[in-house]
């Protein structure tokens, strides 16, 4: 792992600065190709309070659109929802809840 990464880590365990460094990790992991540990860093940081709500809906929007390439629809639907329960039309989340519902109905 890089010495960036490695400082992001350990910043994560910070309460102050975990939600940017999860939120960082996830990006580098996913630029990387990792899905993954992508997966699992956007997890960390969904799971504290974002800065902001714009922040956090785009995190929630990240990992739904992640979920969803990696075939894992019945979890990037839960994201969706939860997504589109707080943020209300945002981006294309109302089209994604539609094609993935339809998805899992074996429509």
């Amino acid at each position: 792992m890089a010495d960036e990464q490695q400082e992001n880590v350990a910043a994560s365990d910070s309460a102050r600065y975990r939600f940017p460094a999860a939120a960082l990790l996830a990006r580098i992991y996913l630029d990387e190709g990792n899905v993954a540990d992508a997966i699992e860093w956007f997890e960390r940081a969904a799971a504290v309070t974002a800065p902001t709500p714009d922040e956090g809906w785009a995190l929630l929007y990240h990992l739904g659109t992640t979920l969803d390439t990696r075939d894992e629809p019945a979890r990037a639907l839960a994201v969706f929802l939860e997504l589109q329960g707080t943020a209300g039309a945002y981006r294309d989340v109302g089209q994604r809840v539609a094609r993935l519902t339809t998805t899992l109905r074996g429509e």
